[in-house]
């Protein structure tokens, strides 16, 4: 987990006077130590922790996932365009034709 993710974590809940014990109860968590690793950076908040905060915060779920979602396309960008080099190395069946247009425009919407 970023730096990035763990101090809007932190911010949000700060604006407030809510306690990292409290968010671990919300949460039904024995103890608060998981919430504070979340919002120190040391460990990766569930899916869960995320909505939670974006319910109780009203905080905009894409502060949460954009620096992933960036990290998730340049991956998928690489990996689109192994696949169709791989698939050029087949033969030009149909199914082959329809996957390597499809992953084309993957690409193409994915780099604009």
């Amino acid at each position: 987990m970023s730096n990035q993710h763990s101090y809007y974590l932190n911010k949000f809940r700060k604006q407030t006077d809510v306690t990292q014990s409290d968010i671990g109860f919300l949460m039904n968590r024995r103890d608060d130590i998981h919430i504070c690793r979340c919002e120190t950076g040391k460990r990766t908040p569930s899916i869960e922790m995320l909505l939670v905060y974006h319910l109780l915060f009203n905080a905009p779920i894409d502060s949460f996932l954009q620096i992933q979602k960036d990290d998730v396309i340049e991956d998928l960008i690489v990996r689109v365009g192994l696949l169709i080099h791989k698939l050029k190395q087949m033969e030009a069946t149909p199914t082959v034709k329809s996957r390597m247009a499809f992953l084309t425009t993957v690409q193409a919407r994915l780099t604009a």
